[in-house]
């Protein structure tokens, strides 16, 4: 008898296993030989079992909104016991196969590529102006990338979202374009139970340049009133664990991530993020983005979101999330989060175009970061540009921006310089001085008074009229180091990229022999040893710091210095006999 009962549980058991591969078990995926499309199995379990470092990031996601959470527990408990009454009489569907795929969005100015995984971007390639063709893939994720920009996510677990969703591409012939690229792609994915759908839909914006508009499009397929507590927009920017910055790496490839709200914009860099992630809700928050010095990845939603927040997750990718707010959606009804992807150059003409589209009230041009002297540098970019528009090459419009700045500053430069040459003639005098009342300082200090009224020398006249001008050369440095213009711009001879450094190093070293020709001619005698070596070797110092300077913001100094050089000598040549003859009064 025990016998029978053992031979029946097996044939039951393996009927049972027999039932589950064939109706139940998903099926291991396939590879399509034609196509080398990956087959993915979408279910519920399956999907929310993906990824378990993904999953724990968005419970430590979880827990930071636990604050918006308690505030919407009310709302959620008075319909919840109904809602969830209702789920569970809807019938399980039959698990569905949908087939990752890759799909193309161009203009002619770039081109994008995005994916039904999660439906998101995975690649941009810039097309024109042809410069910047030379960056290459826009997004650059490795092969096996964990993260790509533009991901959806549900913080709060009000929409039971999978972690890995596979979205269908809703099959249009009216929104194809030419060829094989489309002007509009819709991605959809539908709840298992039949309890909500999310499209996705990419649509490219042909009034404006490397602008794609997304809408999210949330419906609530049940019968009653859905909460939806929060969602969340994620843009990812993936940073090569093996090219590590340093102090001398002005490469412009430093990944940032960008929160722009109604009070300032916030920039981090992935470092500065990695053990102490950032949370910005004060105000409203309008735009978020992660950029390099010249290129970006913005989102712009349609209104101001609550809060927007960065942080590194998986080591390698630097994330920056924007949240909304909960919503509640009515039976039937679709819920609407609109954007505008922007995806490439930092052009500040092409970033006002955008935010002049969009009423003023974004300041895209916000993301070229010119620090505290932007009231300086945007002007002076406005007058480069300007200039390059008549002579059609960048380096010669930074050259004759050069002579422009020089000719503005000539007088306050010819004060400083003739300074400087009373100086260096009433310098016998004052050493004599310094010699005679060496045990008096009161006395030397009234002597040392008396020389300069006679002489008309000012101890400041010579640092102070170049200290008023810092702002003026920070603002033209930062200008030039951060114009995208640049990028791969040709100026003559090996110059064919004003944004890479010096392949030569011809540049840093003629800036290096000109400013020690200035200090030749501007050193004043004394027996300070120590100073007097310092001016040795500071024109060495600084020409090897530009050896790593972009080459066209080393061609405005080594020209700027040799400007002053020559101020220099004709300020030498003019003043010489009458400060000869006042120094022996």
């Amino acid at each position: 008898m025990e016998q029978k009962r053992f031979i029946l549980a097996m044939v039951l058991s393996a009927a049972v296993l027999l039932i589950w591969q064939t109706f139940v078990a998903p099926p291991m995926p396939e590879e399509d030989a034609a196509n080398g499309e990956q087959t993915v199995e979408q279910t519920a379990d399956g999907e929310e079992a993906a990824d378990e470092a993904q999953g724990a990031d968005k419970q430590a996601d979880a827990a930071e909104g636990a604050d918006q959470q308690a505030a919407q527990q009310d709302a959620r408990a008075e319909g919840g016991a109904d809602d969830a009454q209702a789920e569970a009489q809807e019938p399980t569907p039959q698990p569905r196969n949908v087939a990752v795929r890759k799909d193309i969005i161009k203009s002619d100015m770039f081109t994008v590529h995005l994916t039904n995984d999660q439906a998101r971007v995975t690649s941009v390639q810039l097309t024109e102006p042809e410069q910047y063709q030379a960056k290459g893939d826009l997004v650059g994720f490795p092969k096996e990338a964990k993260h790509y920009p533009f991901e959806l996510d549900f913080l709060e677990q009000s929409v039971d979202f999978p972690s890995k969703p596979v979205y269908e591409l809703v099959e249009d012939e009216s929104v194809k374009g030419e060829g094989e690229a489309y002007d509009k792609i819709v991605y959809r994915y539908v709840d298992p139970q039949g309890r909500f759908q999310i499209d996705k839909v990419f649509s490219l914006d042909r009034d404006l340049p490397y602008v794609v508009d997304m809408d999210v499009q949330i419906t609530n397929l049940l019968d009653k009133g859905r909460l939806v507590d929060t969602v969340a927009l994620d843009i990812f920017e993936w940073k090569d664990p093996n090219k590590e910055s340093s102090f001398l790496d002005f490469q412009p490839n430093e990944v940032e991530g960008v929160c722009m709200n109604s009070e300032d914009i916030e920039r981090e860099s992935f470092d500065s993020v990695l053990d102490s992630p950032q949370r910005f809700d004060e105000g409203e928050t309008l735009w978020g983005a992660v950029d390099t010095r010249y290129f970006m990845m913005a989102a712009i939603p349609d209104k101001p979101v609550e809060r927007c927040e960065l942080k590194v997750v998986d080591s390698d990718y630097i994330r920056t999330r924007l949240v909304n707010s909960g919503f509640s959606i009515e039976p039937g009804q679709t819920e609407t989060l609109s954007h505008k992807l922007f995806m490439g150059p930092k052009d500040v003409d092409v970033l006002n175009g955008i935010d002049d589209s969009l009423d003023g009230t974004v300041s895209l041009e916000e993301s070229v970061d010119y620090g505290m002297f932007a009231f300086i540098a945007r002007p002076m970019r406005w007058g480069l540009e300007k200039i390059y528009n008549f002579v059609g090459n960048w380096g010669l419009a930074i050259i004759i921006l050069t002579f422009l700045i020089r000719g503005a500053l000539w007088p306050i430069n010819m004060k400083a310089y003739s300074s400087m040459e009373r100086m260096k003639k009433v310098q016998p005098l004052l050493t004599e001085v310094k010699e005679k009342y060496e045990d008096d300082r009161q006395r030397m200090t009234e002597e040392t008074m008396k020389i300069f009224r006679e002489h008309n020398v000012s101890p400041a006249g010579g640092c102070l009229p170049m200290i008023m001008q810092m702002p003026i050369l920070y603002g033209l440095y930062v200008m030039i180091y951060n114009s995208v213009e640049l990028y791969h711009a040709d100026f003559a001879l090996w110059y064919t990229n004003l944004a890479e450094p010096d392949p030569y190093y011809v540049l840093p070293v003629l800036m290096g022999i000109v400013m020690f020709a200035q200090q030749k001619m501007s050193t004043v005698d004394t027996t300070n040893q120590q100073a007097m070596m310092m001016m040795k070797i500071m024109p060495f110092m600084f020409a090897g710091f530009m050896i790593f300077l972009p080459s066209g913001l080393v061609l405005y100094y080594a020209l700027s210095l040799l400007i002053g050089v020559g101020q220099q000598f004709y300020v030498k040549k003019k003043y010489s006999g009458e400060e000869i003859e006042a120094a022996k009064a």
